[in-house]
């Protein structure tokens, strides 16, 4: 699935970031994937000069995780797309926020304008559960 979801994103750096969110088996997205974030960032890094399309899938974690992976993110690229194929809470929500340079958080935080493309919602459309899917994708130059 995201071999394709990256031949459509063309020269798009993908990276993926799914945490569990089955019950009683959830994992918190946590500092130690920066590491890992940075290492596949480096082997890419002629491709995310086109820009980094970054799959999360998560219900949160530790706070400060969303900044120290849009901050990196940021170091390598000017255009980043957070793609949010069922749902991102808590810090996930945070990061998919973030992604915009100018971004801040209050108890409503109005989130830029998304820019759907249909191929990619038709892509997610024969993957999901029925009644499930929410897509965000906004790309901030």
């Amino acid at each position: 699935m995201i071999e394709k979801l990256q031949s459509m994103r063309k020269d798009h750096l993908c990276l993926v970031y799914v945490t569990s969110t089955r019950g009683n088996h959830e994992i918190a997205m946590a500092d130690n994937v920066v590491r890992l974030i940075y290492d596949h960032l480096e082997a890419g890094k002629k491709k995310a000069k086109n820009g980094v399309d970054l799959f999360i899938h998560s219900n949160g974690g530790q706070g400060t995780v969303p900044w120290r992976i849009v901050s990196l993110i940021r170091e390598y690229t000017k255009t980043l797309a957070v793609l949010v194929p069922h749902h991102a809470f808590s810090a996930a929500t945070l990061l998919a926020t973030f992604r915009c340079k100018t971004a801040g958080v209050s108890p409503v935080c109005r989130i830029p304008r998304v820019q759907q493309r249909r191929q990619i919602v038709d892509f997610f459309a024969g993957h999901r559960r029925p009644g499930t899917c929410r897509l965000l994708i906004d790309v901030i130059d």
